[in-house]
């Protein structure tokens, strides 16, 4: 029986590159011993693998970590070659995330249990409805290492636990819910269940390089 998250090879094969492999841009982080993808998962991509997913350019949000491990797996078995192994796609470790963001590597997350207090330096008034149909209206910053960051920002999933009780995931980057020290409370210990998408959270891939 198909995957009810994935839609059918005629759809799957008009987004998808010329070789049948996904039209996915990497960067190498040889410091870290992996590649990420330069951008997070973008609507159109996930719409590949999501049955009812709307595609377009901007990043994939309101998408569970438990899709997005699904998505995962499922683009890597889709691009290892027949005879091979599946191709090993996973979401970043915190401390792989915030090593891109620093453009350094660290050991382990600067903040995880504590978040520092940025103030209100932003304000994205009505970006509900922008995310809700994002469509190609984002844009990207430069970020550390090559990579992107989408503006307006977003949280992004980690592989990682913040609470095994709880099994809710580590949430990373500066978020526009009101302050970024009680949106970091609530994205941690209310909705980031691996079951639950947030409007906010997008993710990214990487892929361990021997």
């Amino acid at each position: 029986m198909m995957n009810p998250l994935m839609k059918s090879p005629e759809h799957n094969a008009l987004a998808w590159g010329r070789d049948g492999r996904p039209d996915l841009e990497w960067v190498d982080l040889p410091a870290l011993g992996i590649r990420m993808t330069r951008v997070p998962v973008s609507r159109s991509a996930y719409a590949c693998f999501a049955s009812d997913y709307p595609p377009g350019d901007g990043p994939a949000v309101n998408v569970s970590w438990d899709n997005a491990v699904r998505f995962c797996r499922w683009l890597g078995e889709r691009c290892g070659a027949a005879d091979d192994a599946p191709i090993l796609y996973r979401l970043p470790t915190a401390a792989e995330w915030e090593s891109c963001a620093l453009g350094r590597a660290v050991a382990e997350p600067a903040w995880k249990d504590v978040c520092p207090d940025f103030g209100t330096d932003a304000d994205f008034a009505g970006i509900e409805a922008l995310l809700r149909d994002a469509g190609g209206r984002f844009s990207y910053s430069p970020h550390a290492w090559g990579l992107l960051r989408p503006e307006p920002p977003l949280w992004e999933w980690t592989g990682d636990l913040y609470d095994p009780e709880k099994n809710c995931r580590i949430l990373r980057c500066a978020c526009w819910r009101g302050r970024l020290d009680g949106a970091e409370r609530t994205l941690y210990h209310r909705t980031p269940t691996p079951a639950q998408g947030r409007p906010e959270v997008a993710f990214r891939m990487v892929q361990a390089v021997l």
